[in-house]
């Protein structure tokens, strides 16, 4: 595997810039031009679905990010099986900034799905 450091300057100055190597930021314009553009991204928003999802679903949310989120999440989902607000200070970057809080998290979704 290579070895290659991440920058992570990227990350905190544009949330749409990849921040990892090789990897192409996620509109990346494939051909000159605005037409072009277009007709390679693909539409902006997806339509929403006609019923709610049923998949199990885990929200974890940290001080500083979103918060009145519930209300749409339990309109378009159907299945949450857990939802936690947690006090740390991490915001839309809580991966980068408290990741054994966010892993801790995630392994308890999971546990809660054995």
């Amino acid at each position: 595997m290579d070895a290659t450091p991440v920058d992570r300057s990227p990350c905190a100055t544009s949330p749409k810039r990849s921040c990892l190597p090789g990897v192409p930021p996620a509109r990346t314009r494939l051909r000159p031009g605005r037409a072009a553009a277009r007709h390679t991204q693909g539409p902006l928003r997806a339509p929403r679905a006609a019923e709610p999802t049923t998949v199990p679903l885990g929200v974890a949310g940290f001080a500083g990010d979103f918060s009145g989120v519930r209300r749409f999440a339990e309109r378009d989902h159907k299945n949450i099986v857990q939802w936690t607000m947690h006090p740390e200070p991490g915001g839309h970057y809580a991966a980068r900034t408290e990741p054994q809080v966010l892993a801790d998290d995630i392994r308890g979704f999971y546990a809660s799905l054995a």
